[in-house]
């Protein structure tokens, strides 16, 4: 873990801010997919995942 700490220290700035970009566009891809090809979700998941307790 320190080695990736190591290396995204020695990045310029504008490397790190495509990193992170890179990063956040894949997890958002990851969830959209999990949308998308999920047929059935119980609404308590739905419910759970909006941080809202459940009724």
């Amino acid at each position: 873990m320190d080695s990736i700490t190591i290396f995204l220290q020695t990045l310029t700035p504008p490397h790190q801010a495509l990193a992170a970009t890179i990063f956040t566009w894949s997890l958002t891809a990851l969830g959209a997919s999990f949308v998308l090809f999920a047929r059935n979700i119980s609404p308590r998941l739905l419910t759970v995942a909006q941080a809202w307790p459940p009724e």
